[in-house]
């Protein structure tokens, strides 16, 4: 008969032709807290991994954002510039006007 995990439960003949009794045949007390200690490792070294891309992709946006920032306080003192610029003219064109 087989169980419902898989395992088999009647004995069966090894290569040395005699029965192995089914308490053999079972998984390794060890095999399934390996598996549990590679997946823990696996998430945590995921985990890290991630936690450092959103470190990274959260400082991207921070940068990101203080360029943005810069770029328009360049901009806003270039269109101060060209006012000053501006005023500048019309005052020299309003006084070749008057002479």
């Amino acid at each position: 008969m087989t169980s419902y995990d898989g395992l088999t439960l009647t004995p069966t003949r090894g290569l040395s032709r005699t029965t192995v009794p089914a308490a053999r045949r079972v998984m390794p007390v060890w095999l399934p807290m390996a598996a549990w200690a590679l997946g823990l490792v696996a998430v945590v070294v995921g985990a890290a991994f991630g936690g450092t891309f959103l470190v990274l992709s959260s400082f991207a946006v921070i940068a990101l954002v203080a360029g943005m920032a810069v770029t328009a306080a360049r901009w806003r003192r270039v269109e101060r510039l060209a006012e000053l610029e501006l005023a500048e003219r019309r005052a020299s064109a309003s006084e070749t006007q008057l002479v």
